[in-house]
């Protein structure tokens, strides 16, 4: 006879503890399966609105992500910083310096600037014939000398730092004038104002001007309440008016401001530059 095999019932009870490990294995390995093997999902079914609200939040988040790579990528839309024109960075050229000048108009006004530089060396080929004024005073020259015979002087002067004495003389003939310099190093500024018409209107600088004023005029000389109260008159005969501006306890031979007006035929109004001022309309000689 032959022997038949009797089927081995324990391979079937083997087959299920392998299937049943192999899911649990399959189980317990899916949460770190690599992304290969995220198929083993893909039965499960999800319904179309909660798909939808799982992908939008990750899809706007990814966008944003986006949005603001590009924004540190890409370049700023805003224009850069405007670059200041050479105009705008450089100040303009200053004015030349001069130094013993002398102008004289037989006809027109003067309307002009200066800077004077009392420091600046001239040639002698290059400087004016002494004025009257000048031959006068024995042969001494004045920085700057402006005459006008038949016309208006509009001037603006602006004196250079320096130690040295600085003679302004304006003469004849009204207009505005603007002696001085307010930054100087000291009180060494002489002034001299001779208009043969017309008034005289000097407005100066309160603290700056110290020293000998005299004012002469066939009107009068007058004062505002302001300056004098910062001014000592030693002298008074006529119409000629001998003060000093500022402390005269400071003042010392040689030093400080000298400052000469002469009205011919007008008046002298003295006052600061700080103090409200109404041009007159007859005109005249107007230094501020």
């Amino acid at each position: 006879m032959t022997r038949k095999s009797r089927p081995k019932k324990s391979q079937p009870a083997a087959s299920e503890s392998q299937e049943s490990q192999a899911l649990v294995l399959a189980s317990s390995h899916d949460l770190y399966s690599p992304a290969e093997e995220e198929p083993l999902l893909a039965p499960v079914v999800l319904a179309p609105a909660i798909v939808q609200r799982s992908v939008q939040p990750s899809g706007s988040s990814n966008i944003a992500k986006t949005e603001k790579k590009n924004l540190a990528i890409m370049p700023s839309s805003s224009p850069p910083p405007p670059y200041g024109s050479r105009s705008e960075d450089t100040p303009p050229p200053a004015r030349q310096p001069g130094n013993f000048m002398t102008i004289i108009r037989d006809s027109g006004p003067i309307k002009q600037s200066f800077l004077i530089d009392p420091t600046l060396s001239v040639p002698s080929e290059l400087l004016p014939t002494l004025t009257p004024s000048e031959q006068g005073a024995g042969g001494t020259r004045n920085n700057l000398n402006l005459e006008a015979k038949y016309g208006e002087i509009d001037a603006d002067i602006e004196v250079m730092k320096s130690t040295k004495l600085t003679r302004i003389r304006v003469d004849r003939l009204p207009g505005t004038v603007s002696p001085g310099d307010l930054n100087r190093l000291g009180p060494l500024c002489t002034i001299d104002i001779c208009a043969t018409s017309g008034n005289i209107y000097l407005l100066i600088p309160k603290k700056r001007l110290v020293g000998k004023f005299v004012a002469t005029a066939r009107g009068d000389v007058k004062f505002s309440t302001t300056l004098e109260k910062d001014l000592s008159a030693f002298n008074e005969k006529g119409n000629r008016r001998e003060c000093f501006i500022g402390d005269c306890k400071m003042w010392s031979e040689g030093m400080g401001d000298v400052i000469n007006l002469e009205a011919k035929t007008g008046t002298v109004w003295v006052q600061y530059n700080g103090e409200p001022f109404v041009k007159p309309e007859n005109g005249g000689c107007i230094i501020v």
